[in-house]
């Protein structure tokens, strides 16, 4: 039963994982992504462990335990970015309060900041579809969206902590 549960287990996590780094699909935290990269880790670890090198119990649970200590404090001190963070919502869409068009940007340490415009669909909590609609701090042009399916906002979030110039 266990077997099968860790198998479930790292499955899952994996799946979630390949799908945040191949596909649009964005978890807003760091530390969540992170937490989940170092889920499949030790799962996958496990796993292997358990079914090639025929782990018992205790030394999989053991191994699990410091693998998951080391890199939960590896993970900590390499995230250091705040990832992409919304400055400003431009639009929002009159039938779907969670989709919204938005300004973001990025702190990239002493090269400045990058900045996206994106279109951004809330799926669950802190998990979003994104659409990249350019580069730079462009806006979205008013003739290319639909008035009766958008409309404009300016919400300035400022989730980055810029200084009002």
């Amino acid at each position: 039963m266990i077997n099968k549960l860790l198998l479930l287990t790292f499955f899952i996590t994996l799946t979630l994982w390949l799908a945040i780094a191949f596909t649009p699909l964005e978890i807003k935290s760091n530390h969540v992504a992170a937490g989940l990269l170092v889920a499949v880790i030790v799962t996958g670890i496990t796993c292997l462990g358990r079914f090639l090198h025929q782990w018992s119990s205790s030394t999989a649970i053991t191994t699990a335990s410091l693998l998951t200590a080391f890199l939960s404090v590896a993970a900590y001190f390499l995230i250091w970015s705040s990832g992409w963070v919304t400055q400003d919502i431009l639009y929002q869409h009159r039938r779907s309060a969670n989709r919204t068009i938005e300004f973001q940007m990025t702190d990239v340490g002493a090269l400045g900041y990058g900045r996206r415009m994106v279109d951004q669909r809330k799926l669950l909590p802190g998990i979003y579809w994104i659409t990249e609609l350019g580069k730079g701090a462009a806006n979205v042009e008013n003739s290319k969206l639909d008035s009766l399916d958008w409309k404009e906002v300016h919400f300035y979030k400022n989730e980055l902590g810029l200084k009002d110039q």
